[in-house]
């Protein structure tokens, strides 16, 4: 168990979950001059965290939601600026890579759909429209695609490494951390969360709780009445590595709902599963079997590669794939930052920005992010 610092008799903030939502919201508190203690049952990025492949691309994932779109590349401009910062703070790198990320066309259905795309997106951010016959320069084993969508200012990060520094960086600036402890239940009182009861006893919040327990953040707030649920179930994302003395691929690439991401210490990144596995984290032999069977979408070499290792790690989503921020209507002390599915570590900057908007000044989320969604009529 980490014991890094000493729980006063209370915190400004409680923070239930140190994957990269909840560590970089206690970071970036923190910084504003905030004591805040970060909890979690088990290893800090435990959980969806482990499962990223570290991409930032505002374009590959918002579809066609304008509010979406626009808490994604806010973040994603947060980034360069922010990573270097906690690098700084935590003397790790976390591999920022400027890679550029292509969204090819396999078939006439997803042409259609990557034109549709661009030219929503092209007057918003840096895009490329690349024909059949330009394939072959930008990406050579992709050159069986019909065309693709090109960005090249997007990125990736090393998703376990991020963690990791921003733990560090949390600890360089003051905040405390328990992990291996379980959150059993809110302390509350006349609709005011007050702290959280532990395994390891009681802990008190001046300000605020804040639920970043991914999968798990339903249960936390099962007791808080009827007015509001918070309909986030695990979906499990497996992913494999790969390894080659010479990589195959340039840029982060995605086909037909896979995609491959070449990292910088030499492997290939292969995912992902979207299982409707419960709570059930382990690797599956059809999972393995589904992410072989997709590198046929990415060309030749890729099927010489070697095998490295495969890994899962439980995803929260929403009923509608869209992040759940803000305060529990009803009850004082209590936010929610949850329900990013596939893209927790892109949103990680913009949600603790609105976390410290709300503990300042009480600024409210885009309503289309906030828990009142899913009132109970």
């Amino acid at each position: 168990m980490n014991m890094a610092g000493d729980v006063s008799q209370s915190q400004d903030f409680i923070i239930v979950g140190a994957g990269i939502v909840g560590a970089m919201a206690a970071y970036r508190l923190a910084s504003q001059g905030y004591s805040v203690l970060l909890v979690d049952k088990g290893p800090p990025g435990g959980q969806a965290s482990r499962a990223a492949a570290g991409i930032l691309s505002p374009s590959a994932e918002s579809g066609p939601s304008l509010p979406f779109f626009e808490l994604l590349q806010r973040s994603f401009l947060r980034y360069p600026a922010l990573t270097q910062e906690i690098e700084e703070a935590s003397h790790m790198s976390v591999d920022l890579d400027r890679c550029g990320v292509i969204q090819a066309a396999l078939d006439e259905t997803e042409e259609t759909r990557l034109q549709s795309l661009y030219e929503w997106q092209k007057d918003r951010i840096e895009l490329q429209w690349v024909t059949h016959a330009e394939m072959s320069e930008l990406e050579p084993d992709m050159k069986h695609a019909r065309a693709a969508v090109y960005a090249p200012k997007e990125m990736q990060v090393h998703a376990p490494k991020l963690v990791q520094a921003l733990v560090r960086a949390c600890h360089a600036i003051g905040v405390t951390s328990r992990f291996g402890v379980l959150v059993q239940r809110l302390m509350v009182q006349d609709h005011r969360v007050w702290g959280v009861e532990t395994n390891q006893g009681r802990y008190f919040a001046e300000k605020a709780v804040i639920i970043a327990a991914g999968s798990w953040a339903p249960s936390l707030v099962a007791d808080l009445g009827d007015d509001l649920s918070l309909p986030i179930k695990p979906v499990r994302g497996q992913v494999l590595s790969l390894t080659a003395d010479t990589m195959p691929m340039r840029h982060i690439v995605f086909a037909h709902h896979r995609y491959v991401v070449p990292k910088p210490d030499g492997r290939l990144i292969v995912g992902a599963t979207e299982d409707d596995s419960g709570f059930d984290d382990r690797v599956s032999a059809d999972g393995v079997a589904t992410l072989a069977g997709s590198l046929n979408y990415f060309g030749p070499r890729i099927r010489q590669m070697h095998w490295d290792t495969v890994w899962a790690g439980l995803r929260p989503m929403a009923p509608d794939g869209l992040p759940v921020l803000g305060p529990w209507a009803g009850w004082e002390g209590l936010f929610i930052a949850g329900g990013h599915f596939r893209n927790g570590i892109l949103l990680a900057a913009a949600t603790a920005d609105i976390v410290v908007d709300w503990a300042q000044d009480g600024t409210m989320p885009p309503e289309a992010f906030r828990p009142e969604r899913f009132a109970r009529s």
